[in-house]
């Protein structure tokens, strides 16, 4: 069985520290840690960070909301801070567990905080802020990436996301526009928030590990039962600048049928024209089954 000494003796390991200002992606099923039940265990974990951070150290969790197709798809969720969350258990966690924690106000892709810092990322959390606004923050005050048992081929550092915001290649997703979700604004008004902005696919990200580890960017070690790793935001967000500047197509994923990797300018230039006559029919009859659905 693992501990909450287990686990808080691997994090410093792999080189959290007091006072850190850390965004984490996790996975708590992988990292396997349990202690008698789900409420239990997940007020473990919000310990395990705050004792580790410190009264200076802040924490970051991506505590996101659905989004939904314009015009095919009826809905009735609208967000607020008290919307619950779809981002797994270290969402649940600071959304009901944390005492002081800060949730910011983005309809879809809101991050709640805890610390020295919270306050400050949560009032660039919001419609009115560029969607990845809180990867900025992080990375502003020389942040790390936790990625708490989400080392694979599917996930990667946020700072890729933060890196395609800052090329515009957000804007350049071919669903920008597409979706769209309901929330309450300040003032207690409904409003529609438009997605404009979409960051896609990350499962060709991983190929960007070499990168990472040449320019000393991260640091990879067990954390409980999986793989986990300390990513430096900063020193990330160059690798990701570079590779997306210099050679962009590295980034695509290796499903050809992919909109978010081979329907998109940025990564394939002219070749994106040929994506769409092959593939157009699938996605107007997905539409299509989903209107009809």
């Amino acid at each position: 069985m693992l501990s909450k000494a287990d686990i808080t003796a691997q994090l410093r390991a792999l080189g959290l520290e007091q006072g850190d200002t850390i965004f984490v992606s996790a996975d708590l099923l992988r990292v396997g840690y349990f202690n008698k039940d789900q409420v239990t265990t997940l007020r473990d974990w919000v310990d395990i960070f705050t004792r580790l951070l410190g009264d200076e150290g802040t924490i970051v969790v991506p505590t996101y909301s659905p989004s939904f197709f314009r015009f095919f798809q009826k809905y009735d969720f609208v967000f607020t801070p008290e919307s619950d969350s779809d981002s797994g258990g270290l969402a649940r966690a600071y959304l009901n567990h944390a005492p002081g924690a800060i949730r910011g106000r983005h309809p879809t892709n809101s991050c709640t905080s805890l610390g020295a810092r919270a306050e400050e990322i949560a009032a660039a959390d919001g419609p009115e802020f560029p969607k990845y606004n809180p990867y900025a923050k992080v990375v502003e005050f020389g942040g790390k990436n936790l990625m708490l048992g989400t080392v694979d081929e599917r996930n990667c550092p946020f700072t890729f996301h933060h890196v395609q915001e800052l090329l515009g290649h957000t804007r350049g997703h071919p669903f920008s526009g597409l979706l769209e979700t309901t929330y309450i604004d300040r003032g207690g008004v409904k409003r529609k928030y438009i997605m404009r902005e979409l960051g896609g696919c990350t499962a060709g990200i991983h190929k960007s590990w070499g990168r990472h580890l040449a320019a000393g960017a991260v640091e990879f070690g067990r954390v409980g039962r999986s793989l986990s790793a300390i990513v430096d935001a900063r020193k990330s967000t160059e690798v990701l600048r570079r590779m997306l500047t210099q050679t962009p197509h590295l980034v695509r994923c290796d499903d050809r049928s992919c909109i978010s990797c081979y329907g998109r300018f940025q990564y394939n230039g002219l070749g994106a024209l040929a994506y769409y006559p092959r593939r157009l029919p699938m996605l107007l009859g997905k539409a299509m089954r989903r209107a009809l659905g």
